[in-house]
């Protein structure tokens, strides 16, 4: 008799019938799988709209740059600056940041800090995007960092 058909017709391929192993080995997947999902839907997504305040306040300062192939150049490159940042530090620091927040707050309070931790990244990354868009981007740069005339 193979070792499939030892297990019964109920267990599944790659699982035994010892119940605290697959539930052990459930639940590790179950907390991978969520870390992927907010990484995915959340934080991701996040990292990325702050990438585009970053680009929008690049071309901004571009505009003092009066060359227009210079002016191209500089802003692809801040871009392509911006993006590497963004994928390889910004968004694996957030990660690890909502992974110390669960794992340190699953035997206080639950997944409190890091529901809050979220909840405040969206604010900011909202009242960023209302600040420029009604004030415009000089709005989010301090005064001497600002364009002449503006």
């Amino acid at each position: 008799m193979s070792a499939a058909l030892s297990n019964g017709p109920s267990v599944l391929p790659g699982f035994t019938r010892e119940p605290l192993r697959w539930q052990a080995g459930l639940f590790i997947h179950s907390v991978v799988k969520k870390t992927n999902v907010v990484r995915a839907y959340y934080i991701l997504p996040c990292c990325l709209l702050l990438l585009n305040l970053v680009n929008n306040l690049v071309s901004y300062k571009a505009e003092v740059i009066h060359d227009p192939f210079l002016r191209v150049v500089i802003i692809i490159l801040l871009v392509l600056f911006g993006g590497s940042l963004v994928a390889f530090a910004v968004a694996p620091g957030l990660e690890a940041v909502v992974r110390n927040l669960h794992r340190g707050s699953r035997n206080e309070a639950g997944r409190v800090g890091e529901i809050f931790f979220l909840l405040a990244l969206g604010a900011v990354v909202f009242l960023l995007y209302y600040r420029m868009y009604i004030d415009g981007p000089e709005a989010l740069l301090p005064r001497s960092w600002r364009n002449a005339g503006h």
